[in-house]
């Protein structure tokens, strides 16, 4: 049986990114990270020169193939932000927390709805419905998408993307969506309409 010795197996102890290496000595490498946008960040800086979008594919290939994950590596700038690291983020950029939870937050003492959405071909649809739509409605809060940079946009801002709103908030369910384009802009659409939201985005990816 071949062992560690035949092929140059080698593997590094855990770094402060929390990326394990492994390496040997012909062509295959690994690497163990946490789903994050600053590990992701890490390891495409190891690939200097590499084609994201191209390595992104391979692994989702390679990792499904393995039966090694049910959900797909998004591209580089739709990379959701799970919640634990989502507040420290949010913390570490002077935000002051004082109620945390997984779709509803008081942030600044404001409320901040958390949604990832569900990806459609116009960008991620996210649905206004109940108590989501009637505070859209009096403009009272914020949508906190976690991915894409964490866009961060007041509902009031979102209603300028309505023709007529008081139509509009007739109805039982309200989708809007966030694209996230190559040039790394974030754009909020809404039927035949849409508005560039870049400037709600918290950092640049």
């Amino acid at each position: 049986m071949i062992d560690n010795r035949d092929v140059g197996y080698y593997e590094e102890l855990i770094n402060g990114s929390s990326i394990v290496r492994a390496r040997t000595i012909r062509q295959i490498r690994s690497w163990e990270f946490p789903r994050s946008l600053e590990s992701l960040q890490t390891l495409n800086n190891e690939f200097a020169g590499a084609d994201y979008r191209t390595l992104i594919e391979e692994l989702n290939f390679f990792l499904n193939r393995k039966n090694l994950i049910g959900k797909f590596i998004e591209k580089r700038n739709e990379e959701e932000v799970l919640s634990d690291e989502l507040k420290k983020i949010l913390t570490k950029n002077g935000f002051v927390i004082q109620k945390w939870g997984a779709y509803e937050s008081e942030i600044n003492n404001s409320r901040f709805f958390i949604r990832s959405g569900s990806k459609k071909h116009r960008g991620w649809q996210v649905t206004f419905r109940d108590r989501f739509k009637e505070a859209l409605q009096k403009s009272d809060g914020y949508l906190l998408m976690p991915m894409g940079g964490i866009v961060i946009i007041p509902f009031s801002v979102i209603k300028t993307v309505f023709d007529d709103s008081e139509s509009v908030f007739k109805n039982n369910t309200i989708d809007v969506f966030i694209e996230f384009t190559e040039d790394n802009k974030a754009r909020l659409n809404y039927k035949r309409n849409s508005l560039d939201i870049t400037e709600y985005k918290l950092f640049e990816l």
